[in-house]
């Protein structure tokens, strides 16, 4: 809602976009290192996979209209 562009609009969801895949590559080396225990990272990252989903929906709405 804050964009003064279309084109901001969406290079603002891209930025969102590449939040979410940094925070899904830090919780899956957390994961691998067993750092925390797969049951509670797990909802984390399935979380952080649902937002990244949107995310590239919003997008791809975005660019077709």
């Amino acid at each position: 809602m804050r964009s003064r562009s279309k084109s901001e609009f969406i290079a603002r969801l891209g930025d969102s976009l590449k939040e979410a895949s940094e925070s899904e590559y830090w919780l899956e080396l957390l994961l691998d290192e067993s750092f925390l225990a797969a049951k509670r990272l797990q909802p984390l990252l399935d979380e952080t996979r649902e937002i990244t989903a949107m995310l590239i929906a919003s997008i791809k709405t975005a660019r077709s209209r």
